[in-house]
């Protein structure tokens, strides 16, 4: 069962396209990683054999062939060998992606990230709706183990003292790396709105 609804999950999908942007060719994040669509990191994430699969199914060059060079089997083969080297994976999206292949990754990225806080933060499902949203922009951030080492601000939410929950990430070390995002997310920690 997903933590968000569809409206929630839109609102997520939105927020994390305004703080992560969405680029569709590879680029240096600001730590340096090679990144691409909204926030993927290629270094530390690479792409699936499913995401593989449906980047040469829409007609990405692969070593110099299209997909219909190849049967469905002959695709997931290569998918399974391009899944498996970084390297690769980088040559596979070189020319760049389509808006729709980074919505793609990002509905993705977004399951995995709801997943890592439904197995992490016990208390989950007793949060509302915007509160969720926050911490799922956190974790997209930060990862689930960056979002763990904020222990007073879960405390925090869990008790439902969510001005306290707001102070703890504005005076952190991300909130004077993220700026903007820290501010917005804080604001919607605080409100509920």
């Amino acid at each position: 069962m997903s933590l968000l609804s569809p409206k929630y999950k839109a609102l997520l999908k939105k927020l994390l396209i305004k703080h992560e942007g969405l680029v569709c060719k590879i680029y240096k994040c600001s730590v340096g990683k090679n990144t691409i669509g909204v926030g993927r990191n290629l270094d530390a994430q690479g792409l699936s054999i499913k995401e593989v699969e449906c980047f040469i199914t829409n007609n990405h060059c692969v070593d110099g062939l299209l997909k219909n060079n190849l049967n469905m089997s002959e695709i997931r083969m290569l998918a399974i060998e391009i899944a498996n080297d970084e390297h690769r994976i980088k040559q596979l999206c070189q020319g760049g992606i389509t808006t729709e292949e980074a919505l793609y990754l990002l509905d993705n990225d977004i399951e995995a990230v709801e997943s890592q806080i439904t197995n992490n933060i016990h208390f989950i499902r007793e949060v509302d709706d915007i509160r969720k949203v926050v911490l799922c922009d956190m974790a997209f951030n930060l990862g689930m183990a960056g979002l763990l080492k904020f222990k007073n601000m879960l405390q925090a939410v869990a008790s439902e003292n969510y001005s306290v929950a707001a102070d703890e990430m504005l005076h952190s070390k991300w909130a004077q790396q993220v700026g903007q995002r820290a501010i917005d997310l804080a604001n919607m920690m605080r409100h509920g709105e």
